[in-house]
């Protein structure tokens, strides 16, 4: 979906607020457009912005000064929002990786394509389904998984257990990268992610920005 030139020029002054809609999980989301990026919030949360989302753009931004996205041509992303890290991938680094984008909630599937650009649209393939489902029955692999699933500020607990990790890791190629950005109020949960996560991945790098983490694990 493309606005008006007059919009994108304003959305640099203020955000623009498109439209609100109820979604199934997260009660009302709202789409703006601020600095000329298609933002979807929650009333607690920010799901998607865009090349300004800051999660997706730490962690390529490491991947990319170890040498490790330019070989990216299958890309698996696990709460797609508005497919930020797609749009990152495209439009920063020019790579034009074949994508699938799985997200529970069907309205927020459905402001995805509406407002994601034709051409990433082309290589990006969108799916309604529960990401532990998906990656229990897919067969394929891909260069790289992002997982960005939040319910508000909340990551549900399956997400943060050993068993749902190794199935990602087993989705990867050999020299694939996975990313998973996480937020928990309390240390000890914190702590619990930490210990699941470094015993799926022995080689890993930890990316902290403001109250996140971001986990890198490599499958080698």
């Amino acid at each position: 979906m493309s606005v008006s030139r007059l919009k994108h020029l304003a959305s640099f002054l203020y955000p623009i607020k498109l439209e609100t809609q109820l979604s199934e999980f997260s009660n009302t989301v709202e789409v703006y457009l601020d600095k000329g990026q298609y933002m979807l919030c929650s009333p607690e949360a920010m799901y998607s912005f865009g090349l300004q989302y800051a999660p997706f753009q730490k962690a390529f931004a490491y991947l990319y000064a170890q040498n490790k996205l330019k070989a990216v041509e299958k890309f698996l992303l696990l709460g797609g929002g508005f497919c930020s890290a797609v749009v990152q991938l495209h439009q920063k680094y020019n790579l034009p990786v074949q994508s699938t984008v799985i997200e529970k909630d069907n309205v927020i599937a459905t402001l995805a394509a509406k407002y994601l650009h034709a051409n990433i649209l082309l290589s990006t393939t969108i799916l309604t389904e529960n990401a532990f489902d998906f990656v229990t029955t897919d067969i394929k692999k891909y260069n790289l998984i992002g997982i960005d699933i939040f319910i508000d500020m909340k990551m549900p607990r399956l997400v943060s257990e050993a068993n749902f990790l190794e199935l990602c890791k087993n989705k990867l190629h050999v020299g694939g990268s996975l990313i998973i950005n996480t937020y928990f109020e309390k240390a000890a949960d914190a702590a619990i992610f930490d210990e699941a996560f470094k015993s799926v991945f022995k080689h890993l790098h930890v990316i902290m920005h403001q109250r996140n983490n971001i986990y890198l694990g490599f499958e080698v």
